[in-house]
């Protein structure tokens, strides 16, 4: 049959206003866009089309007269209006994503109890026809939509049951499938909605969301995911993006590229690493090419950005140890002479250990500098980063929010998106901005492009891998492959009941 079994992590809750786990209520919950799983295009859903105005701050979206909730009610204008509101309603306390509807006019200061809901530049001209008013122009919002705290919530519902609206009983949806069954810690099942404006195109009749707390922890991470797989228990799953050689030499594994970027953050604060020489001799110092041979990433990069469609990547220098240390003598640091100790501060697992150990080694073997491991909880980590309180070099990371090389490099400018490498530049910052006064997207991603160029000039950070997911998949499901999101189109997958293992 048209079924598919799907082991993921488990949803906290079905409200796709709240954080939690996407991949379930993407099921659920359709958008004004979707990304498609064949070429990661952003296409047209519940908006037919769209169009912004010269300056990019006033963008209208036309929504489909045939797109219905599960209850055969109409998808209206004033359901996006109410929904978006509802997620930036501080006495809700939804979610820290309500953030990404902060470019819209007055959305921050209404989120901050500095303006009234009516403030917010989000109207529903008719039924239809959705208008959204931006605070400056952003002509990158259209990449926002597909995102699972965008999409509609249903307000009759909310109302009438509360926080109670999302179980199996009350719950009324928008996507191409309808909750059948919500199991916490066991499993969620879905299926065909027939009131989905594109049902006559969904191919699944169900999908059965196994949770991963069903399955016990092995010896190593993702192991009995493997196992389970193995004895036909489930017909796919994500798993860690560096497993055994045994796994990555299954003919229905394989290895997708994902919109974030791992990095490391210095403290420019922090002696010696105000000097951009010493910062850039660490850099060039770490043979990225090694991160393969350790299976420690499939994706080494010296970009910032990671790939993005018809965006061209600034390049970092990749290894030149003897570059690095020339720049270490001319900072006065020849053959790492004198230099002063320093940490290296990164979050306890196995994987990040072995990371850890192998720029230490790096740094030690091409610049004679030796770094001291210190390991910590996520949350320390967080705090001791986001505070400069450590002394060197930061593990960290960034997994885009939306599919633009700005979502990357504007969090680098301010303390309050995420900085912790103390590093403030005025010409950076404006250089970025300047990007959102373009709204042809060529000419604005050459802009960009200029930005990241000038931020790996400066090394505030050290980019090392390109973000992956791993997927196990049977070779009779077609289609499912995870967009640049991470997130699957589950209404493009099917069952090939054809297939056969030759």
């Amino acid at each position: 049959s048209q079924t598919v079994r799907f082991i993921t992590n488990e949803p906290e809750s079905l409200d796709p206003q709240l954080h939690s786990e996407a991949i379930v209520r993407n099921t659920l919950f359709d958008g004004l866009a979707e990304y498609n799983n064949k070429n990661s295009d952003l296409t047209p859903s519940l908006a037919e089309k769209w169009e912004k105005n010269a300056d990019a701050t006033v963008w209208t979206f036309y929504l489909r007269k045939n797109a219905k909730w599960s209850d055969g009610k109409p998808i209206t204008a004033n359901d996006f209006v109410y929904s978006w509101k509802r997620l930036l309603n501080p006495d809700e306390k939804l979610s820290y994503q309500s953030a990404l509807l902060y470019d819209i006019k007055n959305a921050e200061l209404y989120g901050t109890k500095k303006a009234k809901a009516e403030d917010v530049g989000v109207r529903a001209i008719d039924d239809y026809t959705l208008e959204v008013t931006m605070g400056k122009p952003t002509p990158y919002f259209y990449k926002n939509i597909s995102l699972t705290v965008f999409r509609p919530v249903p307000q009759a519902a909310i109302e009438k049951f509360g926080k109670d609206w999302t179980k199996p009983e009350n719950i009324v949806t928008s996507g191409a499938f309808k909750l059948k069954e919500f199991s916490p810690k066991n499993q969620t099942v879905v299926e065909r909605n027939p009131q989905f404006w594109n049902n006559a195109d969904t191919k699944l009749d169900k999908i059965i969301f196994i949770s991963d707390e069903t399955i016990p922890f092995g010896s190593k991470p993702g192991e009995n995911t493997v196992k389970f797989y193995e004895e036909g228990k489930m017909d796919a799953a994500f798993i860690m993006s560096s497993p055994d050689e045994s796994v990555k030499n299954k003919t229905d594994f394989s290895l997708i590229k994902t919109n974030g970027t791992g990095f490391l953050s210095i403290n420019t604060s922090s002696k010696p690493f105000k000097d951009v020489r010493v910062r850039r001799a660490f850099s060039l110092a770490i043979n990225r090419d090694k991160l393969k041979e350790k299976n420690l990433s499939q994706f080494p990069t010296d970009s910032f950005v990671p790939e993005i469609k018809g965006y061209e990547n600034a390049k970092n220098g990749g290894y030149q140890p003897d570059e690095a240390r020339k720049l270490l003598a001319e900072a006065g640091y020849p053959q790492g002479l004198n230099f002063p100790e320093i940490e290296y501060i990164y979050n306890t697992n196995e994987r990040n250990r072995d990371f850890a150990e192998f720029v230490q080694a790096q740094w030690q073997n091409e610049l004679n500098i030796k770094v001291k491991l210190v390991n910590m909880e996520i949350r320390e980590l967080l705090k001791k980063r986001s505070a400069l309180d450590y002394n060197g070099i930061a593990h960290d990371g960034w997994f885009g929010d939306f599919d633009d090389p700005y979502n990357f490099l504007n969090i680098l400018y301010t303390y309050k998106n995420g900085n912790g490498t103390g590093w403030t530049d005025k010409k950076y910052a404006e250089m970025v901005e300047k990007s959102n006064l373009e709204t042809d997207e060529a000419k604005r991603y050459k802009l960009l492009n200029e930005a990241e160029t000038y931020l790996l000039e400066q090394q505030p950070v050290i980019p090392l891998t390109v973000s992956a997911r791993g997927l196990l998949c049977q070779p009779y499901i077609k289609n499912l492959s995870p967009n640049p999101l991470g997130f699957i189109n589950w209404r493009e997958v099917y069952v090939d009941q054809n297939w056969s293992a030759k």
